[in-house]
């Protein structure tokens, strides 16, 4: 899954970032509180969310690898205590954790979708009605004449607010919704992620020992 991404961790005297490649300006919460009404971010996103890979790929070692097998050259490899290792079971469980978030990204994007169609209507934004107007004259001529509903600047300030993190307006509430719930799934693309990297160095280790000669 990919993202625009800030993770973070807890430290002494305050909170300390760890920057994704895909966002290198965090916002930084320990900057001292403005006095002032403080101004939506002006690059307010929706984050884009898509799926690498939706089934688990092999712990395949690279080609350099060889079952205790060598060029000729001297190899003194360290010895160590044996590891028990389920590549199986830490596949299964990837690919559990792949066929869940396959589904939420499906319907995030949905959601997403969604929200960004109706947004500039869906509270009454741009509601109409229909008045009878007479025309006048000798015979009164009426005809149908669509206007505004007087409930569009309501639903203006109802949907967008007055642009402040005080008052952002519902949009911009869902929109920020719509981020956690992104950012969330890309943290979980990482974790992911991280255990596929984490299966695929305990194969390549497999891989690259040897057996201790025989005593």
């Amino acid at each position: 899954m990919s993202r625009r991404l800030s993770v973070w961790s807890q430290s002494v005297g305050g909170v300390t970032p760890y920057d994704s490649p895909t966002d290198p300006n965090p916002f930084n919460p320990n900057a001292p509180a403005s006095g002032s009404p403080a101004p939506l971010p002006s690059d307010l996103e929706d984050p884009t969310l898509s799926m690498y890979w939706t089934s688990a790929p092999d712990f395949t070692p690279t080609a350099s690898a060889g079952s205790g097998v060598n060029d000729g050259a001297t190899v003194n490899p360290s010895e160590h205590q044996a590891l028990s290792v389920q590549l199986g079971s830490l596949r299964n469980a990837e690919n559990g954790m792949l066929g869940a978030s396959s589904q939420i990204v499906d319907a995030y994007t949905a959601l997403k979708s969604l929200f960004q169609a109706d947004a500039d209507w869906v509270f009454g934004q741009q509601a109409q009605v229909t008045q009878m107007v007479n025309g006048g004259g000798q015979y009164d001529t009426w005809s149908e004449v669509t206007v505004g509903d007087p409930i569009n600047q309501t639903a203006v300030e109802f949907a967008n607010g007055n642009g402040t993190a005080a008052d952002p307006g519902m949009n911009a509430v869902q929109e920020y919704a719509l981020q956690v719930i992104g950012n969330m799934m890309g943290t979980v693309g990482e974790f992911i992620a991280a255990i596929n990297a984490a299966g695929a160095a305990y194969a390549q280790a497999d891989a690259s020992s040897q057996l201790p000669p025989a005593s």
